[in-house]
């Protein structure tokens, strides 16, 4: 179909780009630490054609990134899930202006039920 799944070379900086910290250390040494920082290399470009609208299929990912299949399927579930929830919040759409709030003179009659005053107002966002 067109993708390019390969590992994206690093930056000046992988661990910054890739948002890993600095600080943590693989139990593999120096090789580890590569492995980790192609890994979320991949990950994020995976992560970035999902955000794009590009259907991707696990075995597809794998089978062009062999040396990561292990690890594409169990991070798999977690890129599916936070790309569905990103397209959820940009797609709601919220009301440009709040709406008018309808005020009453109190005492007032509501069907068979007086209200005497208000006891509260909004919550929950509203």
């Amino acid at each position: 179909m067109g993708r390019n799944l390969a590992v994206p070379e690093p930056t000046s900086n992988p661990k910054s780009a890739a948002g890993l910290s600095g600080g943590a250390k693989s139990l593999n040494g120096e090789a580890g630490d590569a492995h980790e920082q192609k890994l979320a290399l991949l990950v994020a470009a995976i992560a970035d054609q999902i955000a794009g609208g590009t259907p991707m299929l696990l075995e597809d990912a794998c089978r062009e990134n062999p040396e990561f299949a292990d690890d594409l399927r169990e991070l798999w579930g977690t890129l599916v899930v936070t790309s569905a929830a990103g397209r959820e919040q940009t797609t709601t759409s919220f009301p440009a202006a709040p709406a008018p709030t309808i005020t009453l003179e109190l005492p007032c009659s509501l069907g068979s039920y007086t209200l005497l005053e208000e006891i509260g107002r909004g919550g929950m966002g509203i």
